[in-house]
């Protein structure tokens, strides 16, 4: 008995051993549904994947835009989403991790603003377009009814 018990206490040794060397491996499973959670929390995110189209202009210089004017949008987008926003602060940080921001004058003018560099506005949020590629248009009240 006494034996078996020494065996048994080795094995929990050795076990741990392994565990503080090597931790724990997560499951693929347990790994994919946190990745599509941290995407599915990351409201910013979002509002890059629906509003901002990364690019250049037709003389191949980077688009640019300024936070506040993307800000304007996040927010409005955030309040129809029924998500609350982010501050401004928040944001700007979220898009200098994305995107290269700058202090400079705009292209088209005015005064020195902080910009994104390399993306630009949509006209449209990304995937309102039905199948054939046209815009989502809603049905005027004659066209409703009955």
């Amino acid at each position: 008995f006494i034996y078996e018990e020494n065996r048994s206490h080795n094995r929990c040794i050795e076990g741990y051993r392994m565990f503080k060397e090597e931790g724990l491996d997560e499951p693929e499973d347990v790994k994919n549904a946190t990745t599509q959670y941290r995407q599915d929390s990351d409201r910013i995110s979002q509002f890059i994947d629906a509003w901002l189209e990364e690019g250049t202009d037709e003389d191949g210089r980077p688009f640019e835009v300024p936070v506040k004017a993307a800000f304007r949008i996040y927010s409005k987008w955030a309040d129809e989403m029924n998500y609350r926003p982010e501050n401004y602060k928040n944001f700007r940080a979220a898009m200098e991790k994305n995107y290269e921001l700058v202090t400079r004058r705009p292209r088209d003018g005015g005064d020195k603003t902080p910009l994104i560099i390399g993306v630009r506005l949509r006209k449209e949020e990304n995937g309102t377009e039905d199948e054939d590629g046209e815009v989502f248009q809603p049905l005027t009240d004659e066209q409703c009814k009955i």
